[in-house]
């Protein structure tokens, strides 16, 4: 039997909704079996309902807000789905180049070593040789062969600008004093 003001099930000969609290009418005017009442116990009196339509019907009692919902009336979640990235070309790894072993006269010379020739070079007949012997020789380090070739070329043309500085010295004094030589 279900309740004619909410629609939910209830009990054979109920005479109230478990649900909604309204009094069922169908218990109240079912037909009494003979030998299922008991004597001992009192026959519920109808009562008369007056329908006001000015009043509401009464309000279903509020649901229990802590209350679990019932098994299985969650909705399943869609399966996994992993992201979807964009696709890309394969490309097949490349081999890498592998490199020669660096040689000795390759290896490349530290800051420390630089200024260490620096002042080697500053000696006057010592560094000399030395850049000579290193700018000439194919044993050596490379990169120090060609910086001594360039120390080498930088003091030329040092020497050839110090020539020519004198020498205009020379022909500047020379004109002087053949200008003012008869004075003194």
């Amino acid at each position: 039997m279900y309740c004619t003001y909410c629609g939910s099930l209830m009990e054979e000969n109920a005479l109230v909704c478990s649900q909604c609290g309204t009094q069922n009418d169908i218990a109240e005017n079912a037909p009494v079996q003979p030998g299922s009442q008991d004597v001992a116990q009192p026959i519920a009196q109808p009562t008369a309902t007056v329908a006001n339509p000015n009043v509401a019907p009464p309000a279903a009692p509020a649901a229990n807000p802590y209350a679990a919902p019932p098994y299985g009336s969650q909705p399943t979640p869609p399966p996994y789905a992993p992201p979807a990235y964009p696709q890309y070309p394969y490309y097949p790894q490349q081999q890498g180049y592998q490199l020669p072993p660096v040689q000795p006269e390759e290896k490349p010379v530290s800051v420390g070593q630089w200024i260490g020739y620096n002042f080697l070079f500053a000696v006057p007949i010592v560094g000399l040789v030395f850049l000579f012997m290193w700018a000439f020789d194919k044993k050596i380090n490379k990169s120090l062969s060609n910086f001594c070739r360039s120390y080498l070329i930088m003091m030329a043309i040092m020497v050839g600008l110090w020539i020519i500085a004198a020498i205009t010295m020379i022909i500047a004094l020379i004109s002087i004093s053949a200008q003012y030589g008869s004075y003194y």
